[in-house]
């Protein structure tokens, strides 16, 4: 994995799947409970009856396993379906969100599936390791493993790996050879040890500005192929690479609309490469896979990562300045009478820096100091995943709620994807503006509107004042976004 990878994993690992959620989805599981724990875990229902519904469908286990957007983010693959039950009576499947920067929660549903062209399907139906909890133990010989999982012991600590070839009788250690090949450039080789030829022959560009490398893909993200014939004779897998197992010849094309097996069955799982490094540890894992992966690891599970607003050393008038986030302001050792004479500086058009430009880029959405930036978006992070009590938390702890990100949203610009009803009174009572704009001239009601916001909250934020007439930097409108969206739980907003 890339180092932008290795950090959105983390982040998914530790933000997008947090403790609080696997702890409430394991509780309402066990007590039988499904749609508790679909709402635990942010899954809509939409029209599932109880007798289609499974028992053991663990949400939080999906979430860990859904394929991400990476590159430097976290967000869920949008668009895609993924089929885990298929009855005479229809399928029981679930639905990512229709955007990257949109929220993050899941829809399951039951009933004829018609995806429209742009929509990719996965099958899971053969893979209930990834959402069932009865099969959650098959993970360590899904992934390429056998009695232990490929590149450690069953106790978690790590394996030496192969110098040579070391056959098929133990399939963790091949799985690790023919990983180690592909990571030294020769997917060729790798491909020929189990029966297949790489033929790169069909290769086209997929975007404007990308040209899929086989070799050079396959060596950052290695497939496990001592697994791949078993998973599917002939199936594409996700990624910007797909692959067509066709007989004997592996063709590297772009990916379409095939139905395709999930990337935790077709790449080295991120799991393993994660504690490799040494950024993750077994007892970080989901429970599910920890037990998989390592059933003889007897160490400690530590405590979840404290939330914390530290404090931040800042360079200053030839000083150091220590400030932090106290009070819903940026705290700094200046006194009232410097912050006005600077705020006249910057109306004349002077240049401020130190604290005050600390301030200043923690508001503005421009890139502030990094240590800020980490606190703002661990924020911003934890309302795109719908972490309610940690964003309550941080706001209690005194976080500045003023912040914006990098793409000028204010937290009422993603306040729809956690609980409007708990954070939304916090924001308006701060003085939050309802009329800010992002970087592409939304208000926090335009993307409500657009980015599927509940009707509760959209009536919510007109009734608290947000203007209904307003336009964004293209000239949509709500009606526009309305119907674009097709959106018909909206009929008390007068579009005219």
């Amino acid at each position: 994995m890339t180092p932008d990878e290795v950090n959105s994993w983390l982040r998914v690992r530790r933000h997008a799947v947090p403790r609080s959620m696997i702890d409430a989805v394991t509780e309402a599981r066990r007590q039988g409970d499904w749609r508790a724990a679909c709402a635990a875990a942010n899954v809509d229902i939409e029209d599932v009856p109880d007798e289609f519904a499974e028992p053991g469908f663990a949400p939080d286990l999906v979430r860990w396993h859904l394929p991400r957007v990476l590159g430097g983010r976290d967000s869920l693959v949008p668009r895609l379906w993924i089929v885990l039950v298929t009855r005479p009576e229809g399928e029981l499947y679930l639905r990512t969100p229709s955007r990257v920067d949109g929220h993050q929660r899941l829809t399951l549903a039951f009933g004829t599936m018609e995806p429209e062209r742009q929509q990719s399907v996965l099958d899971w139906t053969d893979s209930r390791h990834l959402w069932h909890a009865d099969h959650a133990d098959e993970l360590r010989i899904r992934c390429g493993g056998g009695d232990r999982a490929p590149f450690f012991h069953r106790d978690g600590t790590p394996a030496e790996l192969p110098e040579t070839d070391p056959g098929t009788d133990d399939p963790a250690a091949y799985t690790e050879w023919l990983v180690v090949l592909q990571r030294r450039g020769q997917a060729e080789a790798a491909f020929r040890a189990v029966g297949k030829e790489l033929d790169q022959t069909g290769i086209r560009r997929t975007w404007p500005w990308y040209t899929p490398r086989a070799a050079e893909d396959l060596a950052e993200r290695p497939l496990i192929l001592t697994r791949l014939p078993r998973e599917r004779s002939s199936a594409q897998l996700a990624g910007s690479t797909g692959l067509l197992l066709d007989g004997p010849i592996a063709r590297v094309l772009p990916v379409n609309d095939l139905r395709r097996i999930p990337d935790a069955n077709a790449y080295l799982l991120p799991d393993l490469e994660l504690i490799r490094r040494g950024k993750l540890t077994p007892g970080e894992l989901h429970p599910l896979v920890r037990e998989s992966l390592f059933p003889e690891w007897t160490g400690e599970i530590p405590e979840p990562q404290p939330l914390e607003l530290s404090e931040v050393r800042v360079r200053c008038q030839g000083e150091w300045h220590v400030v932090a986030m106290r009070d819903g302001v940026l705290r700094t050792p200046h006194t009232e009478a410097e912050h006005r004479r600077e705020r006249a500086l910057k109306a004349f058009g002077g240049q401020i820096s130190g604290c005050f430009e600390a301030q200043e880029r923690l508001r503005d959405g421009k890139r502030p100091h990094k240590a800020l930036r980490l606190q703002r978006d661990a924020m911003f992070t934890r309302m795109r995943h719908g972490d309610t009590a940690a964003v309550l938390a941080l706001l209690d702890m005194g976080f500045d709620p003023f912040v914006r990100n990098g793409r000028k949203q204010t937290l009422l610009h993603v306040v729809h994807h956690v609980d409007f009803e708990q954070v939304l009174p916090r924001l308006l009572k701060a003085g939050l503006d309802l009329e800010a704009r992002d970087h592409e001239g939304r208000t926090p009601l335009h993307v409500a509107v657009g980015d599927g916001g509940s009707a509760a909250l959209v009536r919510a934020l007109i009734e608290a004042g947000a203007r209904t007439d307003a336009t964004d930097d293209l000239r949509r409108t709500l009606g526009t976004l309305i119907h674009w969206n097709k959106r018909t739980d909206l009929p008390f907003i007068d579009v005219g």
